[in-house]
């Protein structure tokens, strides 16, 4: 039935380009930083916490105020999950919720023009960014808690909040330089076996899949 599936097609285009759509059209997924904190279900520092402290410095209003925004999202979509934002540089990144969560909150990162910068070294080199920012993230962790010793990282001072560690990782992650670069370049589950002890209770994966930004305790 094509005319059947045509107008009901044309039906739920209508239907979700309206007011409760309004917020994404405008900002898009990243506009949803905000609400999840307040539901505590902003997964934080590897997934340990479920509130950020520094939401609203990565906050989709946040973004918005720092900078033009630009739509990027697909074709004729009501939605618009994508936007690109513009850093204190004038140089723009793209993101959408899950970028951002990966590469902010969940490596205790509060420094928007570091997101957006590790969000372009994401798309320039290939590597997906909810992956990338849950390896780095587990990494993180394990270097606060002493698992992994400081020479596990070719001396970059992997922590939470350490914004130029992030970026850094990544480069070597998408090089697979150094063992840091490996680490990154595994992914969380296999990083957790090569590293052992306990770190593999530290990788959250499915099926060696990072999860999404969503804590699951919410």
């Amino acid at each position: 039935d094509p005319e059947g599936v045509v107008a009901a097609a044309r039906d739920l285009s209508a239907r979700s380009f309206g007011p409760a759509t309004l917020k994404y059209r405008e900002l898009g997924t990243v506009a949803n930083v905000l609400v999840l904190n307040r539901l505590r279900a902003l997964p934080t520092r590897n997934f340990s916490e479920t509130e950020f402290a520094d939401a609203e410095k990565v906050s989709g209003e946040a973004l918005r105020a720092g900078g033009k925004v630009h739509r990027a999202s697909c074709a004729a979509c009501t939605i618009g999950c994508e936007h690109v934002f513009e850093d204190a540089s004038g140089a723009g990144g793209r993101l959408e919720y899950e970028s951002l969560f990966a590469l902010g909150p969940l490596c205790g990162i509060s420094d928007r023009g570091v997101i957006l910068r590790a969000a372009r070294v994401c798309d320039e080199t290939g590597m997906d960014t909810m992956s990338a920012g849950g390896t780095v993230a587990f990494l993180m962790e394990c270097r606060e808690r002493g698992i992994a010793a400081e020479g596990e990282f070719d001396g970059v001072d992997l922590r939470f909040g350490n914004g130029e560690a992030l970026l850094e990782a990544l480069r070597r992650g998408a090089e697979r330089r150094g063992r840091l670069g490996e680490r990154v370049a595994m992914g969380s589950r296999l990083a957790a076996e090569r590293i052992g002890g306990e770190a593999p209770s530290l990788a959250p994966h499915v099926k060696g899949l990072e999860l999404p930004g969503y804590h699951p305790s919410s």
